[in-house]
């Protein structure tokens, strides 16, 4: 547990150090650029990965038990490349219709959203997973050595040419592959999940995901409408600069929940998951009723602490251009 909080506090320290690195970079209008391409991303991210990814994590401890998560975690990789397929055939069509998606270049937008879709959830999958199987030293070092490599590559890109979106989410984009692959070593040293030989989805296993999957892909579609989707509106109307002043001061709220919201998951999610993949129906029933009881009120606490903070909390985390993200 102390080696968790450890490592939460410096992943929390590393975040906002990148958020102020990044404004003090970055234009207005480059973060402007850098919050529509990670909108874009999210769409395909939320809509199609997320689900699936959800069905990943609910099964991932009977998968184990069996030996079976890496020959699954090869389907999920196949999934993830046919996803970020789609999501590049979208791009191509919209740019060719004419839509502005506020970049100059459409390569950008297909390496930046693709890569992130495919290396960024691997990445994240196997990490996350360290910790579901309690390896919580290997999720811990994995975890700052992401946000660290990130966040060093994304600076050097952009001391080596002008400060841009573009330089900032390619450093981000490289790390993330980079320790794609060093997870998938880590996890697979030994002898979790080994192959027991080719897997074969049956009709009533599509039947069972479909189902699982298809609420939560039009519960989040709406959330990112509701949340992300207005952006392109926003960049519309009053153009990139006033977007990213925008961003930047939603992203320091968004970030300092997310990062609450990491910190009590990282204790509480762990036993969730195998409360919910037991075998016993009634410690599967108590899961989430277990679990809602020690993560409403928290949430509802950090929220309240946030709103308290927030008239101070601009000057202090982002760069001297965005000060007056505040109004």
């Amino acid at each position: 547990m102390l080696i968790t909080l450890i490592g939460r506090l410096f992943q929390f320290a590393i975040m906002f150090a990148s958020v102020k690195i990044m404004t003090n970079l970055l234009t207005p209008e480059e973060m402007g650029k850098s919050a529509l391409i990670i909108t874009t991303t999210n769409l395909f991210a939320l809509f199609l990965i997320n689900p699936v990814g959800m069905f990943l994590n609910r099964r991932m401890h009977a998968w184990i038990d069996e030996n079976r998560f890496k020959s699954y975690l090869g389907l999920y990789v196949g999934y993830l490349i046919a996803v970020a397929s789609i999501a590049a055939g979208v791009l191509v069509t919209a740019y060719h219709l004419g839509l502005d998606l506020g970049l100059a270049r459409l390569q950008w937008m297909l390496v930046l959203v693709c890569g992130s879709l495919v290396f960024n959830t691997i990445s994240t999958t196997l990490v996350l997973a360290l910790n579901m199987i309690q390896r919580t030293l290997a999720f811990t070092l994995l975890t700052l050595g992401t946000l660290t490599t990130c966040l060093c590559l994304s600076i050097f890109l952009n001391h080596t040419g002008h400060p841009s979106a573009e330089r900032w989410m390619t450093g981000t984009l490289i790390g993330q592959t980079l320790f794609a692959l060093i997870a998938y070593f880590v996890l697979f040293r030994g002898d979790v999940g080994l192959r027991v030989g080719p897997i074969r989805i049956t009709s009533v296993q599509w039947s069972t995901i479909v189902s699982f999957c298809w609420p939560l892909g039009l519960a989040v579609l709406m959330q990112w409408l509701h949340m992300q989707g207005y952006r392109f509106l926003l960049a519309n109307r009053f153009g990139l600069a006033q977007l990213g002043m925008y961003a930047a001061g939603y992203g320091i709220a968004a970030s300092l929940m997310s990062a609450y919201e990491s910190l009590l998951t990282t204790w509480y999610l762990p036993a969730f998951y195998r409360m919910a993949n037991s075998a016993d129906l009634a410690e599967r029933g108590m899961a989430w009723s277990t679990y809602a009881r020690f993560m409403v009120p928290a949430s509802f606490l950090g929220m309240t602490a946030l709103v308290a903070a927030s008239p101070s909390l601009p000057k202090v985390l982002l760069g001297s251009s965005y000060h007056d993200t505040g109004q």
